[in-house]
């Protein structure tokens, strides 16, 4: 019994040693940016099968005066909609959902009649953004938003601000996305399972998979999000530090909900990537439908059920970008070796990003 004892904890030390080397030749790889740059800080996690590991470089702010921990947590964006996707999808695996079926078996009601393409849309088709709906937050929402801070959004207020927008496409005829159909998808999930959305991925996604420091957004201040810094041309227009001097959200953060709706630690993402992929979160079966992409040049890659597809100079990469004013992650995860990275920025500022993440993508193309 000893021996066995043994054998496990030197295959553990291997392992450990083998992903501390990974990350710390990462980390080297990327410390050369944070002399002189705009951006203040990222946040590196790496898991791989039992393995998981956090580094961090760089500051809380451009100002410098405190270094960013490990232990940070920073705005995920959109790649909140893996876990959502994974909410699904677990849904699916217990034949509570069926991905072909139409989204009017689970939603009914004048606001739901009221969303365009209504009659033919399917749950497959909000997963992959196969919708042609449009996209609420470039509406009069983003500037409503920051008029009611204290506003707490209901998803039918947020599609109405499209209602009376003519689908680019109808259903699943192209690419288009849209966080309108995470939105949705998230209200089906509700009236699907009875439960909380926030809840219901805490009892079944989360928890049983041991992830941490996962925090949802739904209010205007999450204890330990760092500040993040939006460059001047913010898209969306929320230019600045996204939390005040006290860390309150200049703006209610919970309209993004099922959009992405969570903070993190990466290294708690990359752990989820890697018990998805090992079949712990769905199970192994629906593997290939999450994983079934197809083309979707507006986000660079293919798209799959919730899940992105990359093509780094021949590597392929399964993962999700993520935006949120003033933050920036990008989640990857190698079918190859097995392990996941996730990176996360406190800033959108431009200026010197994009080098950044020239960086980012040549280590996985050369490894």
């Amino acid at each position: 019994m000893k021996k066995i004892y043994l054998s496990m904890l030197l295959a553990l030390l291997f392992a450990l040693d083998a992903a501390a080397q990974t990350t710390a030749t990462l980390q080297k790889q990327l410390s050369q940016h944070f002399n002189n740059k705009a951006y203040p800080g990222i946040l590196i996690g790496h898991s791989k099968g039992k393995v998981n590991l956090a580094q961090a470089l760089g500051h809380t702010s451009p100002s410098r005066k405190q270094f960013l921990q490990p232990s940070s947590l920073m705005m995920g964006g959109s790649t909140g909609k893996i876990v959502v996707a994974a909410a699904a999808l677990k849904l699916v695996q217990e034949k509570k959902l069926e991905l072909d079926a139409p989204i009017s078996n689970y939603l009914k009601g004048e606001w739901a009649t009221a969303i365009p393409n209504y009659t033919c849309l399917t749950v497959r088709q909000l997963m992959q953004h196969r919708t042609g709906l449009a996209r609420y937050i470039f509406t009069n929402f983003k500037e409503d938003v920051k008029q009611h801070p204290d506003k707490v959004w209901q998803p039918l207020e947020q599609v109405k601000y499209i209602s009376a927008v003519a689908p680019k496409f109808e259903c699943g005829e192209d690419f288009a996305y849209s966080d309108t159909n995470y939105l949705i998808l998230g209200a089906i999930i509700e009236q699907v399972s009875g439960q909380d959305f926030y809840t219901y991925a805490e009892e079944n996604i989360l928890k049983p998979n041991h992830i941490k420091m996962f925090v949802p957004t739904n209010k205007r201040i999450i204890p330990g999000l760092v500040n993040g810094f939006a460059g001047e041309n913010d898209p969306l227009g929320f230019n600045g530090p996204a939390l005040d001097a006290i860390g309150k959200s200049r703006y209610n953060m919970q309209f993004e909900w099922t959009g992405g709706g969570y903070a993190f630690t990466p290294s708690m993402m990359a752990k989820l990537m890697v018990a998805i992929f090992d079949g712990k979160v769905f199970g192994t079966a629906l593997l290939a439908e999450y994983t079934a992409t197809l083309p979707a040049p507006e986000v660079r890659a293919e798209y799959g059920l919730g899940i992105m597809k990359y093509n780094l100079n021949g590597k392929t990469l399964y993962g999700h970008s993520g935006f949120f004013p003033g933050y920036l992650t990008q989640v990857y995860y190698d079918p190859e070796t097995k392990e996941a990275f996730v990176f996360q920025i406190n800033t959108t500022e431009t200026a010197g990003v994009q080098d950044l993440y020239k960086s980012i993508n040549a280590f996985f193309s050369q490894r």
